[in-house]
């Protein structure tokens, strides 16, 4: 399973550069329902994933945790010089999750999809948040890199 250790030093020097009070979620705090629906592999965990979010072939990565009183999902795209540059995937204020999860449980997991709907490049992957919270059959919210509009957007299809 990816974890925080596993990330790339330039990764922690964009991170430390980026937002020094960014905590990244300790996988450990999980439930263990959470934990058993994850997809874990050498390129998922629960709260860091590795893919190409941009569509460039080169890895990027996409880290959760709180920075002060917001919950944050920040993604590092990889530049052809190697160096990182971090873009915001999610930030909410981390009490709109007050009621929804027990004390000291992590309210967003991470995933890796592939791409559908809104994909400028192929192939490019989505980051898939998965709220702790939820216990409703809703499909996660699928989340992708739109380079035109220079934000992470829904890549849910419209009925």
């Amino acid at each position: 399973m990816l974890t925080v250790s596993a990330l790339p030093d330039a990764v922690r020097r964009a991170l430390r550069e980026s937002d020094s009070t960014f905590v990244p979620f300790d996988p450990a705090k999980y439930p263990a329902n959470i934990v058993a629906a994850a997809h874990r592999s050498p390129d998922e965990g629960l709260v860091v994933i590795r893919g190409d979010f941009q569509g460039t072939h080169r890895n990027d990565f996409v880290v959760a945790g709180t920075s002060g009183d917001s919950l944050r999902v920040l993604a590092f795209f990889q530049q052809p010089t190697g160096e990182y540059r971090m873009v915001d995937v999610y930030s909410v204020r981390g009490d709109l999750f007050a009621g929804s999860t027990p004390p000291n449980v992590p309210p967003i997991a991470l995933e890796r999809a592939s791409c559908e709907v809104r994909c400028e490049s192929k192939p490019a992957d989505a980051v898939v948040l998965r709220f702790a919270g939820d216990q409703t059959t809703h499909r996660p919210s699928h989340l992708v890199w739109v380079a035109s509009l220079r934000q992470f957007a829904s890549d849910e299809p419209i009925d």
